[in-house]
């Protein structure tokens, strides 16, 4: 059965449209046969034909500035010569600019938020709806009525933590229906007055996750993809032309619910800075060709067939926590903050500094992180995807995490056999990346899949417990590093894009709209070929492997910061990366940078 919900053929107005809740939201509002108009400060053009394939009665996509009341006026204008009305204006847009209001450090200032920090947020979240619901008032009450919401967040109730302007918007935006002008009343929440057309259910698959739906129905799908931000509140206000309708009740404030005391609000992790660091020996390959002259075409044929020229040594005296340290550092430095400010480091290698204990604790010394805990992922190469989502998962359900350090790190060259050809794979190397907590993705999603069926075609399979080191086994080799089998190549051929869709569509977005995707950096041609299976262009997959070999648990965040570095990913962008590594293991992840 079909539900009216009296939306088609309805002119709406999305701002902040381009990506995330917004975009979600247009799309929404295509589906039930409205006419949209999705504004963005970015281009919003790529949204075109998503609204039209969704549905929409009519769509334009337009570029607007919304702390531009010149800006906002003309794409008002273009929007009432076009359909004549406006029905429905969601105030959606909304930037942050963190920073702590005054930041002491041993008794000393040390930071402060700065002037265009508070105007630039407050420009945007709060001007920008004051000019919008200005612009289109007339219009509504001229048309017999309206309807504006606008997105706020529990901030402007509980405040947060570094976002201080941030809070002051939300707050505002709160209240801002007091005052929309004649005829104005407010309405709560429009899961608690059942507008039609404007029903928010309590689902905790989609938006509120505040416990099962009570109506007994089942939860709509949505292949448009979910609003991330599931502590966010709208904020009703209809027009009807007469006088101003006070309140009924003073705004009601949501009591936290047992066991969120002290955290009501989402949080998202958010890569905020990142470092890498490349080891100064470098070994190109033709120093490989003169070590193995009874292998005079190996070399080339290796190169051909993974585009790995090049590879970098740390010094032979150095363990994989002295290569982790640059990288780290790098990231700490990056992110304005001091070692002491990290809370947790996550270290990703299966080329440890020992057996036990964790080269994660052996770097927290070696930084003077004294306040951090840490742990190990050895997932192989696919370690900082890994790492990353472990990184979100704690950063979303632990008020007190602040900073986390993720790292990746490398040094397999010195577990393996020199005169062992597959030395040719081994590059060491570190990537690192500071993640802190917004209400606001950041992280997306995560995806993981594994192979135990290959966990014996590559590894180091002596000097555990399935084979405790012996002289025996140390002069035969078996306490190095090894392949032996060849994986099959759909390995990454079919799994590569099969976690590429999955994070597609349990993440809400499309592929199309992915600006960078980054993959384990073993096989160019193996990149060139997933790009082309899941359609999208090879430029977008950016790689390191051609100037620093294969750096395995590394190769991901040292790919990831020269990708930044070269202005390849930006503020904003949608970031895919994908790792994999022997076990078999594979993990994804989604971020949109901020």
């Amino acid at each position: 059965m079909s539900i009216d919900t009296g939306l088609a053929g309805r002119v709406v107005i999305v701002t902040g449209a381009a990506a995330g809740i917004g975009r979600a939201t247009a799309v929404r509002f295509a589906k039930e046969g409205a006419k949209v108009a999705a504004w963005d400060v970015a281009d919003a053009s790529t949204l075109l034909d998503e609204l039209k394939a969704a549905g929409a009665a009519d769509a334009i996509a337009a570029k607007v500035n919304v702390a531009d009341g010149a800006s906002v006026a003309a794409a008002v204008a273009q929007v009432i010569a076009k359909w004549g009305r406006v029905d429905v204006l969601v105030n959606n847009a909304g930037i942050v600019r963190d920073a702590q209001l005054v930041k002491y450090k041993d008794g000393a200032i040390v930071a402060t938020m700065t002037d265009e920090q508070w105007d630039a947020v407050i420009a945007v979240n709060l001007k920008g709806v004051f000019l919008c619901t200005r612009a289109v008032t007339p219009h509504m009450i001229a048309a017999g009525g309206g309807v504006v919401l606008n997105a706020s967040s529990v901030v402007g109730l509980y405040g947060n933590f570094g976002q201080t302007n941030y809070v002051a918007t939300k707050a505002g935006r709160d209240r801002h229906d007091e005052d929309l002008g004649a005829g104005a009343r407010e309405v709560q929440d429009p899961r608690e007055r059942r507008l039609p057309g404007f029903r928010r259910d309590r689902d905790p698959q989609g938006d509120a996750r505040e416990g099962p739906r009570g109506d007994g129905r089942p939860h709509a799908d949505r292949p448009d993809g979910r609003a991330r931000g599931h502590r966010e509140r709208l904020r009703l206000a209809r027009l009807r032309p007469g006088g101003i309708r006070p309140r009924r009740r003073p705004l009601r404030r949501r009591r936290p619910r047992h066991g969120h005391v002290g955290r009501p609000m989402a949080r998202y992790a958010r890569i905020v800075s990142t470092g890498r660091f490349v080891p100064p020996i470098e070994v190109p390959n033709s120093a490989l060709k003169a070590r193995w002259p009874q292998f005079p075409d190996f070399v080339d044929k290796m190169e051909a067939s993974s585009g790995i020229r090049t590879r970098f040594y740390a010094p032979e005296e150095w363990a994989t926590s002295d290569v982790a340290l640059p990288a780290a550092k790098q990231a700490i430095e990056r992110a304005g903050l001091v070692p002491e400010d990290i809370d947790l480091i996550i270290l990703g290698t299966d080329s440890p500094d020992y057996v036990t204990p964790a080269t994660s604790v052996v770097l927290q010394h070696k930084l003077g992180a004294k306040n951090a805990g840490t742990f190990d992922v050895g997932c192989a190469c696919a370690s900082f995807p890994t790492g990353l989502a472990a990184a979100a998962g704690l950063l979303a359900t632990n008020a007190a995490l602040k900073n986390v350090l993720v790292v990746g790190v490398y040094l397999m060259h010195k577990l393996a056999d020199p005169n062992d050809p597959m030395v040719f794979f081994y590059g060491d190397g570190a990537g690192a990346a500071i993640l802190q907590a917004g209400d606001e993705p950041g992280f997306i999603n995560s995806a993981m899949q594994a192979g135990g069926e290959y966990a014996k075609h590559w590894g180091i399979f002596a000097g555990g417990t399935a084979e405790p080191a012996t002289a025996e086994n140390v002069a035969s080799g078996r306490t190095m590093v090894k392949m032996a089998e060849r994986y099959p190549p759909e390995i990454n051929h079919e799994g590569w894009p099969r976690l590429a869709r999955r994070l597609s569509k349990e993440g809400g977005f499309a592929l199309a709209d992915v600006d960078q995707i980054i993959f384990t950096q073993v096989r160019k041609p193996s990149i060139d070929l997933v790009m082309a299976d899941l359609g999208i262009p090879v430029e977008k997959a950016h790689t390191i492997m051609e100037k620093w070999g294969y750096t395995g648990s590394a190769c991901i965040p040292m790919a990831l910061d020269d990708a930044l570095e070269q202005g390849k990913v930006k503020k904003g962008d949608l970031v895919v990366m994908i790792g994999s590594g022997v076990g078999y293991n594979q993990a994804g992840v989604a971020f949109r940078m901020t």
